[in-house]
């Protein structure tokens, strides 16, 4: 009877932290430009990017427009026997390089799936072959949007993520359960779930949740392992192969988390002796890794070559550590040298009743703790170092799979505290805890509000609906963070996309297309010289007057309306 109740309160617990879910994504206005990459790179055939010069790069231009035509075969050996021909067509291309218009429509294809696109999966495959991550999520994204045929929304995505969320919450019980604490199931859903970092993880429209799913499978198959006295009987070994294989195909840093794991258990394994379960613990881990490489080849580039690999520069480095703790804290909504006291204070308080009580803890517990603790620790302090420089508002995604694991070690630590002085009254002992997370998520929820909102995106939105009918010019300096205003281009009649650091504005003086125009509507960062962009802009056009239509530090953006 106590099981049902439990369940009962559970799956109403997660209902609830649901609701919280739909009504924080209801209030995210404008997206990150790797959400849009998200929706584009799963749905759109031709490229993973939206260019702004034409359909394809140079790359894909080549390969979809000269070699993937007639004789495939011939093609390829023509352009292996001609090496160098391959790079004098590229740069050729490259030279060509011009901003063009391009349509609401075709930022519609970007965005969504046409008909000649469902369940092209070799598009998605051959998308992230040419990205820096894995193809798994963008296969669930593909999936749903052809649920959701020929529309772009953030819901579509956000489900995943909330799908994801709840299979993470019956693995945190499940957790607790082979620890025998199941009764802390709804204190620790609602700590994690109902955590700033847990709705930031949501509502951020990447694979991050998906691979939390799959960190906390990891673990609870590791602990089970333990449980079992290192015993991996069938169903346990071909469950942990196919999810160190669908970890690793959902994001890199799971095996991250999967590497500390694997060399704690090794050890564990050396130290009692099991040498044949030693062997066959590691011979698991190379079959799923070969499994892994050999349904995804591309990942061996992307961990070690690409620029987001371990080789590669601009990572946070150690000076960074003290942001991502900081990030941590925010996570849970709490003041960063509080909650390293209040941690303390466990601590001290948890070693001064054990040592008085002379309490032992057994060799399974030890395990069981240190296979949770190590790897959490060591993960944190690798990904601090090699994660790239971001903003602070943007690095919550790389934590993502710790705060989860932070949640467990704080309700065992509450736990352990509360059995001290209630003397293993498992109901009180809930109470207390169920009040003090309680309170927490409370203040969390009033005093924080999760990244990832971009709140005012919707007044460019409003400047787009009330110029739909004009031409839009959005001026940036790279080629990959204006697809967070695809949005905008799926409002205005036509967009040119123009990169203030590679193309020359003189050359819209003779764009004939805007020269037809009466006014337009043009876009410039806050961070360019957007005075002299906007001089120039009217130096080469036959616009003469302007006004302001929006300016904003948040959205980095100034809103112009050109007239003749």
């Amino acid at each position: 009877m106590k099981v049902k109740l439990e369940k009962i309160f559970l799956a109403i617990t997660i209902i609830i932290i649901s609701i919280v879910m739909f009504y924080w994504i209801s209030q995210k206005e404008g997206f990150h430009e790797d959400e849009i990459f998200s929706y584009g790179s799963s749905n759109y055939s031709l490229d993973n990017v939206f260019q702004r010069y034409g359909e394809k790069d140079e790359i894909n231009q080549i390969i979809f427009d000269k070699i993937l035509v007639g004789n495939v075969v011939d093609n390829i050996k023509f352009y292996l026997t001609n090496p160098n021909q391959f790079m004098e067509e590229y740069n050729n291309l490259v030279k060509q390089e011009k901003p063009i218009w391009k349509t609401k429509q075709e930022a519609q294809e970007y965005l969504t799936i046409g008909k000649a696109d469902i369940l092209n999966y070799f598009s998605v495959y051959y998308n992230q072959s040419r990205d820096v991550h894995p193809p798994l999520f963008y296969f669930a994204v593909h999936i749903v949007s052809s649920i959701f045929f020929g529309m772009f929304s953030k819901y579509i995505i956000f489900l995943i993520n909330l799908i994801f969320l709840i299979l993470s919450f019956i693995m945190l019980r499940k957790i607790l359960k082979l620890l025998d604490k199941q009764y802390l199931s709804i204190p620790l859903v609602i700590l994690y779930g109902l955590s700033i970092g847990a709705i930031s993880t949501v509502i951020f429209l990447r694979m991050y949740q998906m691979l939390v799913f799959f960190i906390l499978l990891s673990l609870y198959l590791h602990i089970k392992i333990i449980k079992n006295k290192f015993d991996i009987d069938k169903k346990t070994r071909n469950i942990l192969i196919a999810t160190t294989i669908l970890g690793f195909l959902t994001q890199y840093y799971y095996c991250i988390f999967a590497f500390f794991e694997f060399l704690v258990l090794i050890i564990m394994l050396l130290k009692s002796k099991k040498y044949d379960i030693l062997r066959k613990y590691i011979k698991y881990h190379i079959i799923s890794a070969i499994i892994g490489i050999a349904i995804f080849p591309a990942s061996i580039y992307h961990i070690f070559f690409s620029y987001r690999g371990i080789g590669a520069g601009e990572k946070s480095g150690l000076e960074n550590i003290g942001i991502y703790l900081k990030e941590l804290c925010y996570a849970f909504s709490i003041n960063e040298i509080l909650v390293l006291g209040f941690i303390l204070i466990l601590i001290c308080i948890t070693i001064i009743f054990v040592i008085r009580k002379k309490e032992k803890l057994s060799s399974t517990k030890k395990n069981i703790l240190a296979i949770l603790i190590i790897p959490t620790i060591l993960s944190f302090f690798v990904i601090c170092l090699i994660s790239p420089q971001m903003k602070d508002d943007t690095i919550i995604r790389y934590i993502s799979i710790i705060i989860p694991l932070v949640s467990i070690i704080i309700i065992l630590i509450l736990d352990k505290i509360t059995n001290i002085f209630i003397k293993n009254k498992k109901n009180i002992s809930f109470i207390v805890i169920l009040i003090l997370v309680g309170i927490l998520s409370i203040y969390g929820l009033i005093t924080s509000e999760p990244r990832y909102l971009y709140k005012g995106y919707n007044q460019i939105l409003n400047v787009a609906k009330e110029n739909k009918d004009l031409h839009y010019i959005y001026i940036c300096d790279n080629n990959f963070t204006y697809l967070s205003a695809l949005p905008e281009f799926l409002v205005y009649d036509k967009t040119m996309i123009i990169n203030n650091n590679l193309d020359n504005l003189e050359q819209l003086k003779d764009d004939g297309e805007l020269n037809r125009q009466e006014s337009i509507i043009i876009n410039i960062k806050k961070w360019l010289d957007y005075d002299k962009i906007l001089k120039d802009v009217m130096e080469y056009t036959e616009f003469n007057n302007y006004e302001i239509l929006y300016e904003s530090d948040e959205q980095e953006s100034i809103i112009y309306k050109l007239t003749k």
